[in-house]
């Protein structure tokens, strides 16, 4: 027994990697002042401030460097904001508050985002946002080679960075609705469809809209098997910061009231 025991103890040990999905910065890293070529950093947004995203990665010279960084946002006026500690994956000593990116949306609905490019930590790298902030979900994630990221000093798992929405919502809305046929037989209504998992502006993603069904603030739609979960924000410009509310909905039943034009919604992600 003591030399199988032996035995089991020289075996290597299978450590799980940690899930670290959130909802996503993406910023691309150049080498240059222009920020071209370079390699995407998706910086996880967790909702718990302490929470601390580590990661590895090589400078222009080859040297290896280790970085983490904690209390990442979006902010109400576009920039995303972090403290960084070089030196450790484990947010450990003194760090340096930075805002990495700057926003201008336009006015009404067409907004347009407007990149700038800044020197990165090393300074030999440069830093510009690939992405609105937040509107992506997945694993953090690096595209630079033989990048290695952590949560709280814990290897996270390889997923795809930034994952896809692999369903799309629709969101019906009727004047009449019943439970044997929904709003198929209504004499009026309209058919939104939303991608799932993604955050958006109703008022730019829907511009003909006159107020009477999507408010101002920013909204997220995640689908799961059985229902929509619904969030809404207090933010405007397709950031989904400072959720404020959030609703289940069921698929495929009578919901409302949603407005005088259209009081009752059906919802389906295919």
């Amino acid at each position: 027994m003591t030399r199988s025991l032996a035995l089991l103890a020289t075996l290597p040990t299978l450590i799980a990697a940690t899930d670290c999905s959130a909802r996503l910065a993406t910023v691309q890293i150049g080498s240059d002042d222009q920020c071209s070529s370079g390699n995407l950093h998706h910086w996880p947004l967790y909702e718990d401030a302490s929470d601390c995203h580590g990661w590895t990665l090589f400078d222009n010279d080859g040297k290896s460097h280790e970085n983490s960084a904690a209390g990442m946002r979006c902010n109400d006026d576009g920039t995303f904001s972090f403290t960084q500690f070089a030196g450790n994956l484990v947010c450990d000593g003194d760090g340096v508050d930075t805002t990495r990116v700057r926003v201008n949306p336009g006015d009404g609905a067409d907004k347009t985002i407007t990149f700038e490019c800044k020197p990165d930590i090393p300074t030999s790298l440069h830093f510009i946002l690939y992405s609105a902030c937040g509107s992506e979900k997945g694993q953090p994630a690096s595209t630079q080679p033989d990048t290695d990221i952590y949560l709280n000093g814990d290897l996270c798992d390889e997923s795809p960075p930034a994952t896809e929405a692999s369903s799309t919502l629709t969101q019906t809305l009727c004047s009449d609705c019943s439970k044997s046929t929904l709003c198929d037989e209504s004499e009026n209504s309209i058919v939104y469809s939303i991608q799932n998992s993604s955050c958006y502006n109703p008022q730019a993603l829907f511009p003909d809209d006159k107020g009477d069904v999507w408010g101002e603030n920013d909204i997220m739609d995640e689908c799961d098997d059985r229902r929509l979960v619904r969030t809404f924000y207090s933010s405007t410009d397709g950031s989904c910061t400072n959720s404020t509310d959030s609703y289940k909905l069921e698929y495929d039943t009578c919901l409302g009231p949603f407005g005088p034009t259209y009081p009752w919604g059906v919802f389906n992600c295919d």
